[in-house]
């Protein structure tokens, strides 16, 4: 075979595999061209990787050089393990443009160095307000008070009765009454007239998943994403729920959090890139471990920072807002 040889031009007997479904399973590298990125599949064969001359695939080290990881990078594992770990891994060249663009975006005092001091007060002087806000107002006044809850149970139970916009007046009526009657999913299940508790606030439909929802929790401990989706909850308020309630680390992007972050960082309001705010809700919210962050971003973007009106002069982060400071 040379570079330009398709699997599909090979002599049947040579074949090990169906040619209609694998037309480039056999592809000898070229001298001149980019070879393929390397995929963690080369942990099993590496028939997309022969060597331009030699009748063999390539070895770790040249798969390492093709990802752009230095020579003196080591791997660790059996000789398969290597290969999926530079197929699986960001090739460093391009962590490097990444981490660039992000020290680019936050600004520096010196070229590419660290981000200047002033700019790292002033996100941790933002935290800090919106950390007070929201443990002496937003807990008071909150309009999704299920939200402010940290068991998953009764976050996504509020969510799943009241989360509609239809839904939300009646919760200031009839969410104390459901949190004290139904504080667990147990308490939930023992209760014989919880069908007729819906049916009072017109949402008899969420019983099959609410019934769902509770003897999944009265059967396990650790709840997954992936379990909550199955039982019919939404991917976008399961993981919201999980994140809330501390149960896990993801910190989903949420309308009112990119809305608030990008109010804040100007340079990247109207953006639609992804990334752009993902970078902005990470200035915002910071590593967050209790989650407590994330909570107070998503209640001021629905009580306060909200899309049509904003009401700036309640916000308690208005001093070192972007957008109030343009307007």
């Amino acid at each position: 075979m040379t570079d330009k040889t398709r699997y599909d031009q090979l002599p049947e007997e040579l074949r090990r595999y169906d040619a209609n479904s694998f037309t480039d399973k056999y592809n000898r590298l070229a001298w001149d061209e980019p070879c393929r990125t390397i995929a963690a599949h080369m942990s099993k064969d590496g028939y997309w990787y022969i060597h331009p001359d030699q009748h063999r695939t390539l070895s770790i080290r040249e798969a390492a050089r093709v990802q752009s990881f230095p020579d003196w990078f080591r791997f660790a594992g059996p000789r398969t393990a290597p290969f999926k770990q530079i197929g699986e891994a960001v090739a460093p060249f391009v962590a490097q443009a990444i981490g660039r663009r992000i020290l680019d975006f936050l600004g520096s005092s010196q070229g590419r160095g660290r981000p200047s001091s002033r700019l790292v007060d002033t996100h941790l002087k933002i935290r800090k307000t919106m950390r007070k806000w929201f443990d002496s107002e937003a807990k008071k006044n909150s309009q999704r008070p299920w939200r402010l809850e940290a068991d998953v149970w009764l976050n996504l139970t509020g969510e799943l009765l009241f989360g509609d916009r239809g839904q939300r007046g009646k919760a200031h009526l009839f969410w104390p009454n459901f949190r004290k009657d139904w504080p667990d999913p147990r308490a939930y299940l023992r209760d014989d007239h919880r069908a007729g508790h819906l049916r009072t606030i017109g949402m008899s439909k969420i019983a099959p998943t609410l019934d769902a929802f509770a003897k999944y929790l009265a059967a396990n401990n650790a709840p997954s994403v992936r379990e909550l989706i199955s039982i019919g909850i939404n991917e976008k308020t399961a993981r919201r729920a999980m994140a809330l309630s501390e149960k896990s680390h993801d910190r989903p992007n949420d309308s009112a959090l990119i809305r608030v972050a990008s109010r804040v960082f100007e340079r990247v309001a109207g953006q639609k890139s992804n990334i752009e705010n993902q970078i902005a809700t990470a200035l915002l919210v910071g590593k967050d471990e209790d989650a407590v962050l994330y909570a107070a971003a998503i209640e001021l973007g629905e009580t306060i920072c909200t899309a049509s009106a904003p009401a700036c002069m309640l916000c308690p982060i208005e001093l070192n807002c972007s957008h109030l400071r343009k307007g």
